[in-house]
């Protein structure tokens, strides 16, 4: 047995120097039962079918390189993905969508959400009276009875108040409740100028001529009186006053 080993290592070294030197590069390792060169990759002796040794392990990776690595990776996406999308680079990508704005005068409702009720009763006279005086007849009846309804939720109405629900009954065409809101101003004073104001616009409308020359000649009557009153309304709507005094000849 000694013999047969001490054989086998003397035919190895001696292929060795045959070689020299460049067989074990060139066919792989030899065999180290038999001493016959390997074939390359081989895993077995193909001359006596020894094993040639066991293949050196993969190469494994520790706990703190995984974790090394997984951080290097992930900074690199990071970066690459802020240059992508940074909106000023690339006009394809749409910056954040900033806060909603509140919808304006003539594109959407009035954001009344956090008004007082008395102050959303008027945000909407406003829009009815802006849609009445453009002709936008359609717009003016769309809002026209969410107006009339903040105006019923407010607690204390004023003469002023009334005043711009008869308006908005006269543009919605409801004369009568026009009427409604005249007898109500005039509780407030006889000769309420706002009040002969809309009683005029009634009668004109049902083309009552003598009805509408009498309160034009009530309110030219009152007017000194009442503009010395100094009510807080007269002050708010005193363009209308004047105009409607210019027109009816009342100077």
């Amino acid at each position: 047995m000694k013999q047969s080993k001490r054989q086998a290592r003397d035919r190895n070294r001696q292929a060795r120097k045959q070689s020299g030197g460049a067989g074990q590069a060139a066919t792989g390792p030899f065999c180290p039962s038999c001493g016959t060169p390997a074939q390359p990759d081989a895993r077995f002796c193909h001359h006596c079918g020894a094993a040639l040794g066991a293949r050196p392990a993969p190469k494994r990776w520790n706990a703190p390189t995984v974790v090394l690595y997984s951080v290097i990776v992930l900074g690199v996406v990071v970066v690459a993905a802020g240059v992508i999308f940074m909106p000023g680079e690339n006009p394809g990508i749409a910056p954040p969508p900033s806060a909603p704005a509140a919808p304006s005068a003539a594109t959407g409702q009035p954001d009344i959400a956090n008004m007082s009720p008395r102050e959303a009763a008027d945000r909407l006279f406003n829009r009815v009276v802006m849609a009445s005086e453009q002709d936008n007849i359609d717009e003016a009846l769309e809002f026209a009875p969410m107006a009339i309804q903040a105006y019923e939720r407010v607690a204390r109405l004023d003469a002023d108040a009334h005043y711009h629900m008869g308006l908005i009954y006269e543009v919605m065409g409801e004369l009568e409740n026009v009427r409604n809101q005249v007898a109500i101003m005039k509780q407030y004073a006889p000769d309420h100028l706002l009040g002969l104001i809309l009683e005029h616009n009634a009668a004109e409308r049902e083309g009552n001529s003598f009805g509408a020359a009498r309160a034009a000649a009530a309110f030219a009557a009152a007017y000194d009186a009442e503009i010395r009153a100094g009510r807080p309304e007269y002050d708010a709507h005193r363009k209308t006053i004047e105009s409607f005094r210019a027109d009816n000849g009342s100077q």
